[in-house]
């Protein structure tokens, strides 16, 4: 009697997928040679376009966010129209392994920011995992696993690209906002020019590139003004700008006060809220009409 291998649901509810490796790299080559893995692939373009070729013939498509599966010792080649930077997944899958895991299946992009996060995450271990993490990146590996193959059964949508390059970038940003040399740095790793994704981000997010980079420096600047002892202008270092003085005037221009006077007055503030008391005395916020208006930041006039 001819064994029947169980189908993806039946699979996953009786087998736990293990976690072997995650990794991102850049490739640059116009063809990567014929090569394989002992495990289960899961291959995230964030950029580049070209297409992955095996040994009969079939070709899978690059693209931007598309997903490629790739199953364990199937050797593959992959050719480069554009360079591609990639994030890889591997997965050793317990046997029987299901019929529609033994052969490559190609994911459309989607718009999902979440799964775009969730790969980010698989593709960035810890160093030396524990027992516990290794458990949670087994378990999130399949959960990602089932949702690319609910997705390689829908139909293909056509994608806004602009939203697409506007995804990633955003998604650059925040990774590395503190790290940001130039807005071109962006638009390269994008793979379009920084004209084009300056106008496609202004579209997409109602906010310049150049605001959107500023406003993740400055929220990260409050953070560190608050909550640590460092010099302003270890700050202005740790979150991106050019120099103390360049970093104190944008300061001044978003949130009306300088960064020593925004210390003051919030790290003040802080320290009431945590204040020890009594448990028979509640705990009362100040009004705010008792905050100063400077560390609001509002400005007050003058009286003649």
């Amino acid at each position: 009697m001819k064994f029947k291998k169980p189908d993806v649901e039946s699979y996953l509810k009786t087998h736990r997928p293990v976690f072997v490796q995650g990794f991102r790299h850049d490739i640059t080559q116009a063809v990567w040679p014929f090569h394989n893995h002992h495990e289960f692939e899961i291959v995230f373009f964030t950029r580049g376009r070209g297409a992955i070729t095996f040994p009969d013939g079939t070709k899978l498509k690059i693209e931007p966010e598309g997903f490629s599966l790739v199953p364990s010792y199937l050797p593959h080649q992959t050719t480069l129209e554009l360079p591609a930077e990639t994030a890889a997944i591997l997965i050793k899958l317990p046997e029987p392994v299901p019929a529609l895991l033994e052969r490559v299946t190609y994911v459309h992009p989607h718009k999902d920011p979440h799964l775009v996060a969730e790969v980010m995450y698989l593709t960035a271990p810890p160093p030396d995992m524990g027992p516990l993490q290794q458990i949670e990146f087994d378990l999130r590996s399949a959960s990602l696993l089932a949702k690319l193959v609910r997705l390689s059964n829908q139909p293909e949508t056509k994608l806004d690209e602009g939203a697409l390059y506007v995804g990633m970038a955003h998604d650059y940003v925040q990774r590395h906002f503190t790290k940001i040399r130039n807005l071109e740095e962006i638009a390269d790793h994008v793979g379009v020019s920084y004209h084009h994704l300056r106008h496609m981000f202004k579209k997409h997010r109602e906010m310049s590139l150049k605001q959107f980079l500023a406003n993740l420096r400055i929220n990260h600047a409050k953070q560190l003004l608050m909550l640590s002892r460092m010099m302003v202008k270890e700050i202005a270092e740790a979150c991106g700008f050019e120099n103390e003085r360049h970093f104190s005037m944008y300061f001044k221009k978003c949130e009306g006060v300088s960064p020593e006077a925004y210390r003051k007055c919030h790290a003040k503030q802080y320290a009431a809220n945590f204040d020890r008391k009594p448990r028979s005395t509640p705990e009362q916020a100040a009004p705010i009409s008792q905050t100063p208006p400077a560390c609001l930041g509002i400005k007050t006039r003058r009286r003649p």
